[in-house]
């Protein structure tokens, strides 16, 4: 109801009549002018776009010449191992997975988990790996014993320069209880976790089922890696790690002016079986399976 009009009710007094007599006859056919609803201080909040987040396989191509520092053997086998382990050999290839671009210039590493709602749940700092944004070639070497194949190593390669040292990074290990690790852009954004950073109570969210669905097809064997994306735009690689579960440690490349120009994710094979440059990461140790 306009605060100008007057309400219908017990009829007026008689006093006041010849007031508004001489009102309506001062200005016929006026009508007082309706007053503007002052704004109120209610404000409307459009809601956030909830990123959406899609797996599709890794491209399995050839890695191009000067994308990769990886240069493994054409077959790897082990001897068996009483009493239960049997003889295993296998051949081994290079698959390029897809080229990530990292706008920040440093690099996030974890279980698969952390790879698919782009959240470290160890804390770990970003990795730099470049003074500003770099693209990062990834390749993954696969040894397949007849099994359907492995992940030996998987490298985010970031120049075509020789290797002349390795170095663990502790930030970039992974520790997986759910045979998987992964590699993210830290400008992925956080999905499908409440404001404190923890998981929804039995709900893994919308980002995991899309991977599950693209890591476990129904009716044959799951891909080795998986491209993460977030509205199209591709920022993270998720992929089996080398014998499952366990901790599987990660090393940066330097090469002689000391960048880093390369990153390794250790599978469980023999550090010869990289056929990398620059010998053995300082206080490696081989994985025992």
């Amino acid at each position: 109801m306009l605060l100008w009009a007057v309400p219908r009710g017990p009829v007026l007094p008689l006093v006041l009549l010849p007031v508004l007599l001489f009102v309506g006859c001062a200005t016929p056919g006026a009508a007082p002018a309706p007053q503007t609803p002052s704004p109120t201080d209610a404000t409307t909040t459009t809601p956030a776009a909830v990123p959406t987040v899609a797996f599709r396989a890794c491209a399995g191509d050839p890695p191009r010449p000067g994308t990769t520092h990886l240069a493994p053997p054409a077959s790897v086998g082990f001897p068996a191992s009483p009493p239960d382990v049997p003889a295993m050999t296998g051949p081994v290839h290079l698959e390029h997975a897809v080229t990530l671009r990292l706008p920040t210039g440093s690099l996030l590493g974890g279980p698969g988990a952390d790879a698919v709602w782009a959240s470290s749940t160890s804390g770990a700092e970003p990795f730099p790996v470049a003074d500003g944004p770099v693209d990062a070639d990834v390749t993954v070497e696969v040894w397949d014993p007849g099994d359907g194949g492995r992940v030996a190593w998987l490298e985010l390669s970031f120049a075509d320069a020789e290797v002349v040292r390795w170095a663990s990074v502790d930030g970039l290990g992974i520790l997986t209880d759910g045979g998987d690790g992964g590699f993210w852009s830290p400008a992925a954004p956080p999905v499908d976790l409440e404001a404190d950073g923890t998981l929804a109570p039995d709900d893994l969210g919308a980002a995991f089922d899309a991977y599950l669905a693209a890591a476990d097809p129904p009716g044959r064997l799951g891909p080795l890696c998986l491209v993460r994306s977030t509205d199209g735009v591709d920022d993270g690689v998720v992929f089996s790690t080398g014998v499952g579960d366990g901790g599987y440690p990660t090393y940066a490349g330097y090469d002689a002016e000391g960048r880093v120009v390369s990153v390794l994710s250790d599978g469980g094979m023999p550090w010869e079986t990289a056929g990398t440059t620059g010998g053995l990461p300082v206080g490696y140790a081989p994985l025992e399976e």
